[in-house]
């Protein structure tokens, strides 16, 4: 519930000058906010009249006029008026039981003067508690201002912001970051696992958008269906034109008023001033952190003494041994020239992908991370636990994970990871940078998006992959089991899978036929046939090794074809 403390229709009647006035109708809208008070003379009162207005009269210039009698009520109602005073007896005799039964309808408050009260009267008592409460509105807005304006220059950051805002408004306070992940939280009389099951039951109630200190401002209110007064207000941190965050407030302790929207509105100001500052400083920090990054892995002529300490004053330890991993999102251009993705979309998918990353790393595991181009960097170490044994399955087991957590939380598009091997020094980790490339390249031509590529088991194609010269491997592949690609695509046939399988089982014919479902004298006959048709016998070992290799060289083909 929202107790507001604007003056209200119902504030007006507990006025001194309002003694002995009647409230004829629309008893339940007497929380309608007063704003102003206007005069009725003329019969199109509608161009004159504003919402909030409470609106006083003696209906003299509609008095004969029934129909606009009746149509009185809806048209206020409709145009926000706080409410209708009448003034009945001199010039009406009396309210019509229609405007009667329409303001109850419309919960617009009918309220009946007293004959003997002057518009006089009343009017300048209810402008004077206006003004008062509006001169305390902006005197309250000023001190919240101060108030959480303090809480920064004293070096208070979001947490200090929430337990301030928690203090004044007696509820609970928490702040999200935009994938709605705690950044700071303070609970008044509340213990945790209340507000977590709260918290996951409102994610399946009707959200109600309100407007409740009338600054333009918008809350995101749930009402707990269970508990009718526990609601959760919420709120957008808007930081650069996007949002950077939510503000939210359960009032688990008392009901909310406008004095506490005030001092909401002005925290959320000075979060959204403290996350700028935040994300600029960040901006920076990685903008270093980049660049070394990239001083680090060029065979630029930095001395390693130099490297080194620049690498410690950002929190990393050179003297360790790292393995290099690139991570790349998968046809970025692709992605990029989607409708709906801008610059500022774009960078946001590369931010979320480098904290998903950075929270997949584990705290033992020292790591340097950073972007070059549209790639991720990660050179990773490994605890000190693991020993020299086991450190390549280590590597492996960790990148493998690494794919599987970023691969879950990211829904948007897929990523590739390249891994190099692991070496010591700094020359090493250059090396297993460019061969984490290597990996990455060779990997999106044969295997295609969302692939994890050790450039350890690449074998020949790390060879293959570097001819420049796409004829000469087009001219081995029709020299050798190009043939067979024919023979199968005009016969039906199963040549070529035959021999992927004779190789797959080291030329043993009889494991061959139980693979395939086939009688073993199939695959003799199936032998011959690719002896015939390619001219390698299979008996020759040279003739098995470029038969492999055009194997291998048909499969690098066909996926740049794609």
């Amino acid at each position: 519930m929202i107790r507001k403390s604007g003056v209200t229709v119902g504030d007006v009647l507990g006025l001194e000058c309002m003694k002995g006035v009647k409230v004829l109708a629309g008893q339940n809208g007497l929380e309608r906010s007063v704003t102003n008070v206007n005069i009725m003379e003329v019969p199109d009162i509608y161009n004159w009249v504003n919402a909030g207005d409470l609106l006083l009269t003696t209906a003299y210039s509609i008095r004969d006029d029934r129909e606009a009698l009746i149509e009185l009520i809806p048209k206020l109602a409709n145009q926000g008026l706080a409410g209708l005073a009448l003034k009945p007896k001199r010039y009406l005799e009396y309210v019509p039981q229609e405007m009667i039964e329409q303001a109850n309808q419309m919960d617009f408050p009918l309220l009946e003067l007293p004959v003997e009260t002057s518009f006089a009267d009343v009017l300048n008592p209810i402008l004077s508690e206006i003004l008062q409460m509006h001169t305390a509105f902006f005197e309250k807005s000023e001190k919240a201002n101060r108030f959480f304006m303090e809480v920064i220059l004293k070096g208070g950051g979001i947490t200090d912001i929430v337990a301030k805002l928690a203090e004044v408004i007696d509820n609970t306070v928490v702040i999200y970051n935009p994938d709605n992940e705690v950044l700071a939280k303070h609970f008044v009389n509340w213990d945790a696992s209340a507000w977590e099951e709260a918290a996951k039951r409102v994610k399946d109630v009707e959200v109600r958008v309100i407007n409740p200190s009338d600054s333009g401002v918008n809350y995101y209110v749930t009402t707990m269906e269970t508990e009718p007064y526990l609601q959760e207000f919420r709120m957008p941190i808007i930081v650069r034109g996007q949002v950077s965050g939510y503000l939210s407030v359960w009032d688990n302790q008392r009901a909310l008023t406008q004095t506490d929207f005030i001092f909401i509105e002005r925290a959320m100001t000075i979060a959204a001033l403290e996350l700028l500052n935040q994300r600029t400083l960040l901006e920076v920090e990685r903008r270093h952190r980049n660049d070394f990054i990239g001083d680090l892995l060029q065979e630029a002529k930095i001395e390693e003494k130099s490297l080194k300490e620049r690498a410690r004053y950002l929190g990393w330890d050179l003297n360790c041994n790292y393995a290099a991993l690139v991570v790349d999102i998968d046809n970025f251009l692709g992605f990029a020239s989607k409708g709906r993705q801008d610059e500022q979309s774009i960078q946001e998918a590369k931010d979320y992908l480098f904290n998903q990353i950075m929270e997949a790393i584990h705290k033992d595991e020292p790591s340097i991370v950073g972007t070059k181009s549209d790639s991720i960097i990660l050179l990773l170490s490994h605890p000190e636990r693991i020993t020299k044994e086991k450190i390549d399955a280590y590597f492996k087991l960790r990148s493998q994970e690494i794919l599987n957590f970023i691969s879950k939380k990211v829904k948007d598009f897929t990523i590739s990871i390249g891994v190099g091997r692991y070496y010591p020094g700094i020359p090493g980790l250059r090396k297993s940078y460019k061969e984490a490339l290597q990996a990455l390249g060779v990997g999106k031509v044969l295997f295609g998006q969302n692939q994890l590529v050790f450039f350890s088991e690449l074998g020949i194609y790390r060879l293959l992959q570097q001819v420049p010269n796409r004829e000469e491997l087009e001219l081995f592949y029709k020299e050798t089991v190009a043939p067979l690609d024919d023979h199968d695509m005009k016969c039906h046939g199963d040549l070529l899978k035959t021999l992927e399988t004779f190789f797959e089982y080291h030329g043993n014919l009889k494991q061959v036929s139980q693979v395939l479902f086939v009688h073993y004298n199939t695959v003799l006959y199936r032998v011959e046939q690719i002896r015939e048709i390619t001219g390698l016998d299979l008996k020759s070992a040279e003739n098995r090794l470029n038969l492999q290799i055009g194997l291998k060289i048909r499969k690098i083909l066909r996926q740049k074809d794609k």
